[in-house]
């Protein structure tokens, strides 16, 4: 309240009083009492603990959605992204220099063990190799020839009708001889060795790829002409966190799936037995059927290792799970009312959560709405959207 005074002695009718502007208007004394009285009788009016007259407002009851706990089988799973190898890859080339006389495949075509995918020019090789045949004839003719004399000088020998030394002669004779016919056989293997070197075959079933060189065309050795691979089955190489070496075995049954295709069952095979020191990754490989040929080497494909089982599990949805203060919460809805439950958590999968403690099925619990509640808070439970 301010105020203010005149000081003039003989000024208004006010004179010798204190006057008071207030919001009531410029009163005397007797004016400031009464507006005194009346703030007081609105400030005990404000204060005084009386409950509220009817038509107040009531205590708050909060709309919530909400769903039943369920029980289902949990799998704990470990995912991991591999490539897709072929279980056998061999580039076939020439060891021998030559001229290109026939391709025995078709471009990406299968091919058995064995299979002749390319002759080289191969007469020189098929006059040495005869030159050879020829040279093995001729020792083994003159090996029997030797053999007969000395059978005929043991003979004579016996009788003394010959000197030793004519019979050594003749013995030495069927040695050499003997000696030559060896030394002709194995020129022929060499000539038969060097032959088959103008004939390339697949060393083991698979697929072709394509022809990197055509008939008629002069390749050197050690060139590649084509590669053949082998992808039934395939393998698939990955990698997991080695937090979960433990865990890993081989004989584990794995899933695989490349392209968006439907899985296939494989099995791990390897296991690294070390872990790559820049990464912290263990290194795995898995084996996979592939009759349909859905899987090629070289693509990208994603790797599901069942690592443990869990039966009847109680599971809630995602949206239910509140976090505060690094602590997992769910409203549980009794009655009318909400209660806020700690829960410890297991696995999470898509749309839904595992619950390992705090939580039993069949209990209900709040799905939406549950952000401004607080424990103990009435609820009301709204119907759920349909499709949800």
């Amino acid at each position: 309240i301010g105020s203010s005074v005149g000081g003039e002695a003989d000024g208004p009718p006010y004179a010798g009083k204190t006057p008071v502007n207030t919001m009531f208007g410029d009163v005397g004394n007797t004016g400031f009492a009464t507006a005194a009285a009346m703030a007081a009788a609105c400030t005990l009016a404000a204060c005084s603990s009386e409950p509220p007259e009817a038509g107040t407002v009531p205590a708050r009851i909060f709309q919530v959605e909400t769903r039943a706990a369920l029980v289902e089988d949990i799998s704990v799973t470990l995912r991991a992204v591999g490539n897709v190898e072929a279980s056998q890859h061999a580039d076939i080339r020439p060891q021998v220099s030559g001229v290109i006389a026939k391709l025995g495949f078709e471009e990406g075509s299968r091919v058995e063990a064995g299979d002749l995918l390319v002759r080289l020019d191969d007469r020189k090789a098929d006059a040495q190799l005869a030159l050879a045949q020829a040279s093995v004839d001729s020792a083994a003719a003159k090996l029997g020839m030797a053999e007969q004399r000395m059978r005929r000088h043991e003979s004579l020998i016996a009788e003394e009708l010959v000197s030793r030394q004519r019979f050594e002669e003749v013995e030495a004779e069927f040695l050499a001889a003997r000696a030559a016919l060896g030394e002709a056989g194995a020129a022929l293997t060499l000539a038969r060795r060097e032959l088959d070197d103008y004939y390339l075959r697949a060393p083991f079933g698979g697929m072709v790829g394509a022809r990197l060189a055509d008939p008629g065309n002069y390749v050197r050795a050690g060139e590649i002409l084509v590669t053949l691979v082998k992808t039934d089955p395939v393998e698939v190489s990955f990698g997991v966190p080695d937090r979960h070496a433990e865990q890993l075995r081989t004989g584990i049954t794995v899933d695989v799936s490349a392209a968006g295709g439907a899985p296939v069952d494989g099995t791990i095979y390897f296991i690294d037995p070390k872990i790559d020191n820049a990464t912290r990754m263990l290194r795995l490989k898995a084996r996979v059927a592939n009759d349909s040929g859905t899987l090629k080497p070289g693509q990208f494909a994603e790797v599901t290792i069942l690592l443990e089982a869990r039966s009847s599990q109680v599971v809630v949805p995602e949206e239910a799970v509140v976090t505060f203060e690094g602590k997992s919460w769910v409203f549980v809805v009794t009655g009318d009312t909400a209660e806020r439950r700690l829960v410890r958590l297991g696995t999470r999968m898509p749309s839904r959560v595992e619950v390992l403690a705090g939580l039993a099925a069949g209990e209900q619990v709040v799905v939406g709405g549950q952000h401004r509640l607080h424990d103990g808070d009435r609820v009301e439970t709204a119907p759920t959207p349909s499709g949800a």
